[in-house]
């Protein structure tokens, strides 16, 4: 069998933030020291905007000024060290998504973090990593494709 382990991380990110965002109980790691970062002021508000929901998926934001924001939580599958450059791909995918396919919020977020925080093809996992990706894999409602598959109108990049 022959796995494609970005698909397969991005269906298992997909379908956890699901849950996360239903049930209102997400997976947050607390940062120790929280990462500031600057965004556009349209980035800015958009955040604001989708606060709640992404406190849902495990982020933990504060907003300071009118473009700084302190990023005290992620969500567990969130490398540390990523904060920042998931929180930003996480907004761009979102905008796009928005653009292109007119996704709800609901569903536009969870794909959005699961594409921007998924493991890329060329990332080296460790044969216990591998295990884990295609247990967890196979415990989803739906293993056989990724969240973008599903949707006929997006191209898997």
């Amino acid at each position: 069998m022959i796995i494609d382990q970005h698909a397969a991380h991005e269906r298992i990110l997909y379908e956890r933030a699901l849950l996360w965002m239903e049930s209102h109980s997400s997976f947050s790691q607390q940062l120790l020291i929280p990462v500031k970062t600057t965004l556009s002021k349209i980035d800015f508000h958009l955040a604001k905007e989708l606060n709640e929901e992404i406190t849902n998926l495990g982020f933990g934001l504060n907003f300071i000024g009118d473009e700084t924001v302190e990023i005290t939580g992620v969500p567990s599958d969130v490398r540390l060290g990523d904060e920042n450059k998931i929180l930003l791909g996480l907004i761009e995918q979102f905008k796009e998504y928005e653009l292109k396919l007119n996704l709800d919020k609901r569903d536009n977020l969870p794909k959005s973090f699961s594409c921007r925080s998924a493991i890329k093809s060329g990332d080296k996992l460790t044969p216990g990593e591998m295990t884990n990706l295609i247990d967890d894999l196979f415990a989803c409602k739906m293993p056989y494709v990724c969240p973008r598959k599903a949707d006929r109108n997006t191209n898997h990049d």
